[in-house]
C-alpha cells in the first residue's frame, strides 16, 4: 500500500545516516556534510539518527535525535531500524557497506540510499605507484624487501584492485534503492564503471552538497590582503600541493609580486615533503599554518588555488566562493563545472597546463578590477547550494521512495 508522506507536516519521517566514522563536524568532509544536512532536515521536521562503526575524537554532532555505535553492521543496524522505526537509511560511507546494510534491513519496511561522495572510479587512485615506491625509503631490511615485492607486484595488485572496486560498485547499485551522485557529469561514468545499462539509470539521482558556512553578508573586499590561499589535506596523490608550489614558484620568480603570499591551511602525511620542496627550490613567501579553522583565512585572502588530481565536489572551492576568494582550478573533475563559470566567478585551466595556470593567477594578482568583479560574483553564484535548498531536495527524495 502506497503511503503519501508530505514533509514537514503530518508524518515525522525517521532517517538513519550511516557513516563509517562518528559524525564529528570538525573531522572529515563527509562528516561535516552529514552534520549540515541532518541539521537542515531536522529543521524541516525530519527525525535524524546517526549510526557509525568507528568512534572519533572531538565533539560529536548534536544534529541527531540519537547516535549509535554499530560494531556489527548487520545485527546492530537491524536493531536500530526496528527500535526507531527507521524509514530510510542513507549510507554516507563505503561502497562495500551497501550490501551489508541491505542484508540488515531484509524483510523490513525500510529503504536504502547510497550517497557516493567521490567521483566514480576515483578509488582506484588509492593504490598508486608513487606511494608504493616511496615505501623503499622506510628503514629496515624487511620493510625494503616488502616494498620491493610490492613494486614488482604492482601491475597485478592494480588489476586486482580494479576488479574489487568494480564489484563493490555493482553490489552497491543492486543493494540500494537509490544512488545519489554529486553531479550529472558522474552518472554515465558511474553506470559504465559498474557495468550497468542505461535502464538502471532510474536508480540515480543527483543532489549537490550544501554550503558549509553560514555567511549572511557580502564579504568586505577592502579588508582582504594580498594572499593566495590553499585549504587542503596535505596528501599529494590527490591534492597535488607540490604542483601548486611549483606554480607559485614560477609566479613569484617573475619578480612582479613581492608583496603577495601563499598561505596553506591544512595538515597531512606529506607536509614534510612540501617543506623540503620549499627549501630546496627556495620558494618565497609561503606560509604553512597547519590544521586550523580556515574561516579567518578565507576572510583575509583574495585568491584561491586548487590543483587536485580529482575531487568529488570540492567543499573548499565552494567555501572560497562564499567568501569572495577568486579560485583558479585545474579542470580535473566533472562537478567543477556545476560550481565554476569560467571567467565569471573563477578560472578553469586545462589539466596539466602549468604555464596557463601561472598566467591566470598572475593576471588576477595584477588586475584589481577584474579580480574584484569576479570576487563579487562568487557568493551569488553558489547561493543555490544553501542548506535549505539542498535539504528540500533530500526530503523530496524521501517522499518519493517511502511506501
Amino acid at each position: 500500500m502506497h503511503r503519501e508522506v508530505i514533509l514537514p507536516a503530518g508524518h515525522f519521517m525517521n532517517i538513519l545516516f550511516y557513516t563509517f566514522k562518528q559524525v564529528v563536524p570538525t573531522i572529515g568532509g563527509i562528516e561535516r556534510v552529514t552534520d549540515i544536512l541532518a541539521s537542515a532536515l531536522t529543521a524541516k521536521g525530519v527525525n535524524c539518527f546517526s549510526a557509525y562503526t568507528a568512534p572519533a575524537d572531538g565533539s560529536p554532532s548534536n544534529a541527531f535525535s540519537n547516535a549509535f555505535l554499530a560494531s556489527d553492521l548487520k545485527s546492530d543496524i537491524r536493531k536500530i531500524v526496528i527500535d526507531n522505526h527507521i524509514d530510510v537509511i542513507v549510507n554516507q560511507s563505503k561502497l562495500n557497506a551497501s550490501k551489508q546494510l541491505r542484508a540488515a534491513i531484509n524483510g523490513l519496511d525500510c529503504r536504502l540510499v547510497f550517497a557516493h561522495h567521490f567521483a566514480p572510479a576515483w578509488e582506484e587512485n588509492i593504490l598508486n605507484f608513487a606511494s608504493t615506491r616511496e615505501k623503499l625509503n622506510e628503514p629496515g631490511l624487511f620493510n625494503k624487501c616488502k616494498a620491493f615485492a610490492h613494486i614488482l607486484l604492482f601491475p597485478l595488485r592494480k588489476l586486482t584492485d580494479r576488479h574489487k572496486w568494480r564489484q563493490w560498485y555493482k553490489e552497491s547499485l543492486l543493494a540500494s534503492d537509490i544512488i545519489v551522485l554529486l553531479s550529472n557529469g558522474y552518472v554515465k561514468t558511474f553506470l559504465d564503471y559498474c557495468g550497468a545499462s542505461s535502464v538502471q539509470s532510474d536508480k540515480i539521482r543527483v543532489i549537490h552538497n550544501p554550503l558549509t558556512f553560514n555567511v549572511t553578508t557580502q564579504p568586505d573586499l577592502q579588508v582582504k590582503q594580498n594572499v593566495v590561499l590553499i585549504v587542503a589535506r596535505l596528501h599529494d596523490v590527490q591534492k597535488r600541493i607540490s604542483l601548486a608550489l611549483k606554480i607559485w614558484d614560477k609566479v613569484m620568480k617573475s619578480g612582479s609580486f613581492p608583496d603577495w603570499h601563499l598561505t596553506i591551511v591544512g595538515d597531512g602525511p606529506d607536509r614534510a615533503i612540501y617543506e623540503k620542496l620549499i627549501a630546496s627550490l627556495s620558494i618565497p613567501n609561503v606560509d604553512m599554518v597547519g590544521f586550523t579553522d580556515p574561516r579567518p583565512y578565507y576572510e583575509n585572502a583574495k585568491l584561491f588555488m586548487m590543483t587536485s588530481a580529482s575531487e568529488a565536489w570540492g567543499m573548499t572551492l565552494i567555501e572560497s566562493l562564499q567568501f569572495s576568494v577568486v579560485p583558479v582550478v585545474f579542470d580535473t573533475y566533472a562537478a567543477l563545472h556545476d560550481i565554476i563559470n569560467d571567467a565569471s566567478n573563477g578560472f578553469i585551466v586545462d589539466e596539466g597546463d602549468i604555464d596557463e595556470y601561472a598566467s591566470r593567477l598572475s593576471l588576477l594578482m595584477k588586475d584589481d578590477s577584474l579580480r574584484q568583479s569576479m570576487a563579487l560574483n562568487g557568493p551569488s553564484s553558489i547561493a543555490k547550494f544553501n542548506s535549505d535548498s539542498i535539504s528540500s531536495q533530500w526530503t523530496s527524495l524521501f517522499n518519493e521512495i517511502v511506501r
